[in-house]
């Protein structure tokens, strides 16, 4: 069972985080809940910078993130299937290449 800091409920953190590049994106004073516990929201612009980020609690701690392009994935599915018409039910064979 963990113990909550009574010290850290409803107190004022100040929370950075600064990109790859040791620029500050983000600045927030944010107030704790009863639990000790801080939230915030920080959405990544379309040109965010991409690498590794690092996030602190002013005099805390912190940790880092990264940030990483999505491609999505390229492929190709071909089916070789006969080509006249075929009756509902009646069975086929057919070739698939992924």
């Amino acid at each position: 069972m963990q113990t909550i800091n009574p010290n850290s409920r409803h107190q004022s953190f100040a929370v950075e985080i600064r990109n790859p590049k040791n620029e500050k994106v983000y600045g927030e004073t944010l107030t704790s809940d009863s639990y000790g516990g801080i939230a915030g929201k920080f959405e990544l612009p379309s040109d965010a910078t991409l690498g590794q980020y690092q996030l602190t609690v002013v005099n805390r701690g912190g940790g880092t993130f990264r940030v990483e392009e999505y491609k999505k994935p390229e492929f190709e599915v071909t089916i070789d299937a006969p080509t006249e018409p075929i009756m509902l039910g009646e069975k086929i064979t057919a070739k698939i290449r992924g």
